[in-house]
């Protein structure tokens, strides 16, 4: 049921369209087939006009709601009703949420949406329960707004609460959250927008759950109905999300990588890249320019690492993103060829490792000590090992660790004091530790494949282990 239509009022900049009056005389005009030439004509003629036009897109597009004229107001409102909500404990919140009828609107719902994806990275828990309030403000929408719209939006809601679980480490609460977005999803409207914000959150559950096929696939159909427009443009005009489609074929890019085949990642890379806004989105953008770089070195083409290794270091430095820069130190040794600059990679890496160790960073810091055995190993010193297995006990209390990989890292730590550790065996480990850690497009493994060698690894080190309090 629509809400009923109050006549557009005149607009208070002279002869131009607010954003307001825009809105009631689109809601007005829904259904009219010759509305959006008729619009691209005035736009053409007033760039004011057009301006008002691109800040209504922008929050149709955020709101996701056929009524512009209520996406404006309740985008208006959202904020204020959020406020009043922030300023009680979260029990509190919970409870206004379900008694208090001011809160049930459709903006307010939508805001939460937005504000648990952008904290959920940096603090999951804050991202559960904002996506908790959207749950239970989506289930109180009245008659005021279409059936099939509201369910549309409680799928929504559990995508971003089963996204939230899953960086708490909750996956087997994610993959319920997602089952229900997906059964709502399906007696929803069935437009391809809502699907694809709902499979963005869901591809990123299957990537952590190591089911890196079905997240490729995921991907692929985010990719699909964010960028294409011919298909179904008339029924969901807000699906074409270049912005959507691009991180998409971000991060179907490194789980291709991940799959072993660097040169269709480093193809869906460029894809990515001609979507990609890079100012608006520098942190996808870094990802993008270290993928490419660890591509190219993985298909052997050390003229493109080195080139796009200057490039991400240069949009590192450009963002501020010191740990990106520091893992990059990586790929530098790995593109070092001459023995001058080997042996100026040494002291970089050794650098990169101590600092990467005190931001808490243990298993970016323990993998960079690994490539630092590996040059001492390469290079027949053999001396410079014991002293290694010292910085290498420095990493083991880093929270990041977990019992299994504090175990090995122990094991790797004796058999650089005993003089045990081949390139063989540090390659190893590096690939068990890579393939341990959560999913993250800010690395991008250095091995060749990420098997499970963790068994193969304790045998070899056995001598250390039977003095090793961990074996």
């Amino acid at each position: 049921m629509r809400r009923p239509l109050t006549p557009p009022r005149k607009s208070t900049a002279g002869q131009h369209l607010t954003v307001k009056v825009l809105a009631e005389l689109m809601t007005a005009a829904s259904g009219l087939d010759d509305l959006h030439p008729l619009l691209d004509h005035l736009f053409a003629l007033c760039p004011s006009c057009h301006k008002s036009y691109d800040k209504l897109r922008q929050l149709t597009r955020e709101f996701r709601h056929w009524d512009y004229a209520l996406v404006v107001a309740e985008a208006r409102e959202a904020p204020a009703l959020w406020r009043r909500l922030a300023a009680l404990p979260y029990a509190k919140q919970l409870l206004a949420v379900e008694t208090g009828d001011r809160f049930w609107t459709w903006g307010l719902c939508r805001l939460l949406h937005r504000m648990s994806g952008d904290v959920a990275a940096r603090d999951p828990e804050s991202a559960s329960q904002l996506a908790n309030l959207a749950v239970a403000v989506s289930r109180h929408l009245d008659a005021a707004y279409d059936p099939d719209w509201i369910r549309d939006l409680q799928a929504v809601s559990f995508a971003y609460l089963g996204n939230a679980r899953r960086l708490l480490g909750e996956l087997r609460g994610a993959a319920d959250a997602f089952d229900t977005a997906e059964a709502l999803r399906l007696s929803g409207t069935g437009y391809p927008s809502v699907e694809a914000e709902d499979l963005a959150l869901e591809a990123l559950l299957r990537r952590d759950q190591h089911r890196l096929p079905e997240a490729v696939a995921l991907f692929d159909r985010v990719h699909a109905l964010s960028s294409s427009t011919a298909e179904w443009a008339i029924a969901d005009d807000d699906a074409h999300d270049p912005d959507r489609a691009a991180e998409a074929r971000l991060h179907q890019a490194w789980c291709v990588y991940h799959l072993g085949d660097a040169a269709a990642a480093l193809a869906l890379l460029q894809e990515a890249e001609c979507l990609l806004d890079g100012g608006r989105h520098a942190d996808l953008a870094l990802a993008l320019r270290s993928g490419r770089v660890w591509c190219a070195l993985r298909l052997g083409r050390l003229a493109d690492a080195r080139a796009e290794l200057t490039s991400a270091a240069q949009v590192a430095e450009r963002t501020g993103d010191r740990c990106a820069r520091l893992r990059l130190t990586r790929a530098e040794v790995r593109i070092a060829q001459t023995p001058a600059e080997r042996k100026s990679a040494e002291p970089a890496l050794r650098a990169a490792a101590r600092e990467l160790d005190q931001m808490d960073l243990g298993v970016d810091a323990a993998l960079a000590y690994l490539d630092l055995a590996n040059l001492f190993v390469s290079a027949g010193a053999g001396d410079a090992l014991p002293p290694l297995g010292g910085d290498l006990l420095s990493v083991l209390s880093s929270r990041e660790l977990g019992k299994e990989e504090t175990r090995l890292l122990l094991l790797v730590q004796q058999a650089c004091e005993n003089g045990r550790l081949t390139p063989a065996l540090a390659a190893g480990l590096a690939s068990e530790l890579e393939r341990r850690r959560r999913p993250s497009l800010e690395w991008w493994s250095a091995s060749e494949a990420l098997p499970s060698s963790a068994p193969a690894l304790a045998a070899a080190l056995l001598p250390a282990a039977k003095s090793s309090a961990f074996g």
